[in-house]
């Protein structure tokens, strides 16, 4: 484990000392939430009664105002996986053959980067933002605090979601070793991960039969799960949706299943990390020298 926490330990300073490249982040999704909050409330104006009930959830303008800032939050924490760039920058520098030579597994050393950035946002955005959102609106809209309980699944959620993230930046990061370049191919992952966890828009709003499919892939574990568990949406609506058939849940288990889907796809995808990789790397070209 020495040689893991030596990892995790450097990626935490890493993220402490470049505060630039997060505040940077930060102005940008801020501008991209508070063009959200705008077309929102565009909406909730027109709309009689001011409550859009979709899927069985209540969405008046003060919980969407708050899904809206919540979700910013944690996408913004689970989507720092510096995985995908780190994997370019070595296969485009020539670091790669490198860091195959090393006594510790390449794969396993990504992680622990990860592992390590997400303590380091945690410690210094994540947390703070969270509590500085629920102050805000619990005195200013009356949205009430989380559960004790789903606060403990909401930590354990993002945890898998980062987890979960960085095995997507992996295995899309690996088609560097074919083509080189991974910039287009960034952007496509990152909108169509944003779109399909909910960054954008609640599954919800999605036609029934897309958001459970979606639901049960691991798609919607990154965002919403986290989201809906810290706002306390599935202890208000304690039902489980399977392609129209609706199963009444007892809120508190819905978090464990929704946790329990996340850990099984977990496991799933990392096992696909392991087993893409040993069979990429016998294709490495060291192009950088």
């Amino acid at each position: 484990m020495k040689k893991h926490w030596a990892f995790i330990k450097s990626a935490m300073y890493q993220s402490w000392i470049y505060k630039a490249n997060i505040f940077g982040w930060m102005i940008g999704s801020l501008f991209y939430t508070v063009a959200s909050l705008f077309l929102w409330y565009a909406i909730f104006f027109k709309i009689d009664g001011g409550t859009i009930v979709q899927q069985g959830v209540s969405f008046t303008f003060p919980l969407m105002l708050t899904y809206v800032l919540v979700s910013q939050v944690i996408s913004f924490t689970v989507f720092s996986s510096n995985t995908f760039y780190q994997l370019g920058h070595d296969i485009r520098d020539g670091e790669i053959a490198i860091n195959l030579t090393k006594p510790i597994n390449y794969r396993s050393k990504l992680r622990d980067g990860c592992i390590g950035n997400f303590f380091g946002l945690s410690l210094f955005t994540t947390i703070p933002g969270l509590i500085l959102i629920f102050l805000i609106v619990h005195f200013v809209l009356g949205i009430c605090y989380p559960n004790w309980y789903n606060i403990l699944y909401f930590l354990l959620s993002i945890s898998l979601s980062v987890l979960l993230f960085d095995t997507f930046n992996f295995l899309f990061g690996q088609i560097a070793f074919f083509t080189g370049a991974l910039f287009g191919l960034m952007l496509i992952k990152d909108t169509f991960l944003q779109f399909f966890s909910g960054t954008m828009i609640s599954l919800s709003f999605l036609p029934q039969g897309l958001s459970d499919v979606l639901r049960i892939l691991p798609f919607s574990s990154l965002v919403e799960t986290p989201t809906y568990l810290l706002l306390n949406i599935y202890d208000t609506v304690p039902t489980l949706s399977f392609f129209g058939t609706v199963v009444s849940v007892p809120g508190p288990l819905i978090g464990l299943i929704k946790i329990g889907i996340q850990a099984i796809w977990l496991i799933l995808l990392e096992s696909l990390c392991y087993l893409s990789n040993r069979r990429i790397i016998r294709h490495v070209v060291s192009v950088g020298g």
